[in-house]
């Protein structure tokens, strides 16, 4: 299946953390191959199925500097975003 990932907007918190470029763009490629990252709680069946059925893909990452950061797919859009903004998509500058 496919993944759609629609418009890309990255979180302020990610501009503004210390996570460095090459690790977003890595994660990236691992996301649109459909590596959904660590097991942090995403379970990868659950992502596979969200494929077929349209429903929103969340993936979890880890930077090399130990922080965490999150792509997600839904409703048009992709958002990479720190793990506490799983619940805030207010807070994003689209790139």
């Amino acid at each position: 299946m496919v993944l759609r990932i629609g418009k890309v907007q990255i979180s302020r918190a990610i501009l503004e953390s210390d996570i460095e470029p090459k690790d977003l763009i890595d994660a990236f490629g691992r996301y649109l191959h459909g590596d959904w990252g660590t097991a942090d709680g995403i379970d990868d069946l659950s992502n596979d199925i969200a494929l077929v059925n349209g429903d929103p893909v969340i993936a979890s990452y880890r930077a090399r500097n130990g922080q965490r950061f999150c792509i997600t797919t839904q409703f048009g859009f992709t958002r990479v975003i720190m793990p506490h903004e799983l619940a805030c998509p207010q807070d994003t500058a689209v790139s």
